[in-house]
């Protein structure tokens, strides 16, 4: 298991008093509740009833560095409780079919998205899923999936093995993996054994959007057998259903035959998963309905007149912790003044240290204290629902001082320039992509960060960037908690996009593809953008003169082709019409390759 990268973790583990260990019984695994030392949440520890070996070390050859925001992480493994060994895992309360019963207004084509966006990623890795089903489907209350489930799973390049068993269902699984020996689709004989294969995975991923979009489990009122015989030896697929959930009827159409493209009968003929995540992209942005009034006033709605103690319970009741207990210390003395927060240096019941953030009005700014309540409320909310390597981790809210406050952990350089300024031979290239990978996380959850720029950006002692500060970001979706019409704070001049300067400016994906870019410049150069300019000079400039930076030479030199490709790509970014930014996900691409 240490080969492959798979760290014993026991003396982490923080087990319940026995005999009373919280233990989830299943038939194949019996999972263990345990928290982790450092770590707010429970992990979860799964422990193979029937000590199966094979599948134990399956699961961690093709998991072990897999890391991507809709996969569940895999933490490392245990040898302590009982005989064997346990795997460990973050815990995650429900699955899909269980958020959907408790949370019957979710945003499905936003579920359909991230299912598909973690399978694109696996398929990307060279990691075949092989179960895919709602069952492996985990969502914690913050609405973010994890794909889970990977006993059956097989890497890209491995060998198929005839002898090897599965776990699968008739349901979910497609027609090749449920019989041995040709097929009347497969005249060459090419699939021999129920070995799964990318192909066979966006069968089971169309199958779980059907769900997902109908809420009916596919062939419903068929038992397992029968959908064996309708599927592998009648050849059918589902019925077209009268309608799917929250997609508008004009887009039926085009999701009907998508699904149908994914359940074609030869696996050669199926599109990839990038492409039925690409078309559900289109159909949440524009094909869903609005939930009804009635829908809408069941959502949890936070307005400026809300008094702290709803706000709170709004907040916990959708995944942000109440932490407050947790916290012994708070020291006063500590406090960090910036434009508009003040954060406090405070200590864990663990003994770690945490940033304590509470916001205030702007000097110059009318703000009245119930507005502020609202603003922190939001960032809290913003910030609870984006989970990813290269955000910070939000730990939870408290109140200090009569104030809300969000609590993260302490990192020691508080900026991506002051991390660079003591290691200047960092890769600042690698420091930026880490940076776009966790903007582009966010966007497809639909958030824009709206104040992307190096002060925004702390580095951990890892050396991981992280995001931070969700003060101006804006909801493009529909999210569980509605906040009435916010006015944003104030943008950064030196790396806001021409629009924002306008009337009705307004951040969006497109806006920190701008920052961002100007975040690249400032980390090669080690200087803020337009570092001699005024920012009413600025202004004029960007907005009027549709000026962006000079190329620095000594740091971009003409004629290289790295530098040039970077270059072109940051022109791109600062383009004046949003619609000719490149996305998010293309300037990470580029800058993986320098």
């Amino acid at each position: 298991m240490l080969a492959y990268g798979c760290p014993n973790i026991s003396d982490k583990i923080i087990w319940p008093n026995k005999p009373d260990y919280d233990v989830i019984p299943g038939g194949f695994y019996d999972v263990y509740l345990a928290g982790l030392k450092g770590a707010p949440s429970l992990v979860a520890i799964k422990y193979s009833v029937s000590h199966d070996w094979e599948t134990l070390i399956n699961e961690i050859r093709t998991i072990s560095n897999v890391q991507h925001p809709n996969v569940l992480s895999f933490l490392g493994f245990v040898n302590q409780v009982r005989p064997g060994v346990g795997l460990v895992y973050p815990w995650v309360g429900s699955n899909l079919t269980q958020y959907f019963a408790s949370h019957p207004d979710a945003d499905r084509c936003q579920f359909c998205v991230q299912v598909a966006d973690g399978i694109v990623y696996l398929h990307g890795v060279g990691v075949i899923h092989g179960d895919l089903r709602p069952r492996n489907v985990l969502v914690g209350e913050d609405g973010i999936v994890k794909l889970t489930g990977f006993g059956g799973a097989v890497l890209e390049r491995d060998i198929p093995d005839k002898n090897r068993l599965f776990q699968y269902s008739a349901r979910w699984a497609a027609p090749e993996r449920m019989l041995y020996g040709a097929r009347p689709w497969d005249p060459h004989r090419r699939f021999a054994s129920c070995w799964p294969t990318t192909s066979s995975d966006v069968w089971s991923l169309a199958m779980t959007i059907y769900g997902i979009l109908t809420n009916k489990i596919p062939f419903s009122g068929f038992s397992e057998l029968h959908v064996l015989n309708i599927v592998a030896n009648e050849m059918k697929t589902p019925p077209r259903p009268d309608s799917f959930v929250y997609v508008k009827s004009a887009y039926e159409n085009i999701l009907w035959s998508l699904l149908e493209s994914c359940w074609n009968y030869n696996p050669a003929e199926r599109p990839p998963a990038r492409a039925m995540r690409d078309i559900f992209r289109v159909i949440q942005q524009g094909g869903q309905t609005l939930p009804s009034k009635s829908e809408h006033a069941r959502l949890a709605i936070i307005e400026h007149k809300t008094p702290l103690p709803d706000v709170i319970e709004h907040l916990v009741a959708h995944g942000c912790r109440d932490i407050s207990t947790q916290i012994t210390s708070i020291d006063e003395g500590s406090r960090r003044s910036g434009r508009s927060s003040d954060v406090y240096i405070g200590r864990l019941q663990d003994g770690n240290l945490v940033a304590i953030k509470c916001l205030r009005a702007l000097s110059n700014s009318d703000a009245r204290p119930d507005k502020v309540l609202k603003h922190t409320a939001h960032e809290l909310y913003t910030w609870s629902i984006s989970k990813h390597p290269n955000i910070v981790e939000l730990f939870g809210l408290t109140v200090y001082r009569g104030r809300l406050a969000m609590v993260s952990p302490w990192m020691k350089y508080g900026s991506l320039l002051a991390f660079i300024r003591v290691n200047p031979s960092a890769n600042r290239f690698s420091l930026c992509a880490q940076i776009a990978d966790g903007l582009a996380y966010m966007h497809q959850q639909g958030i824009a960060h709206g104040d992307v720029k190096g002060d925004n950006v702390v580095v951990s002692d890892e050396g991981l960037a992280r995001i931070t500060d969700f003060g101006c970001a804006t909801m493009k979706r529909h999210f569980p908690v509605y906040f009435t019409v916010t006015e944003s704070l104030n943008y950064s001049v030196r790396w806001a996009a021409p629009e924002l300067f306008l009337e009705d400016g307004v951040s969006s994906f497109e806006t920190d593809v701008y920052a961002l870019a100007m975040t690249v410049l400032e980390a090669i150069t080690g200087d803020v953008p337009h570092k001699d300019r005024a920012d009413r000079v600025i202004i004029h400039a960007v907005l009027v003169k549709r000026e962006h930076p000079s190329r620095p030479i000594e740091y971009l030199p003409i004629g290289n082709e790295q530098a040039d490709g970077l270059w072109d790509m940051l022109e791109r970014c600062w383009s004046y019409e949003p619609e000719n930014r490149p996305n998010m996900t293309e300037l990470r691409d580029l800058l993986d390759t320098l």
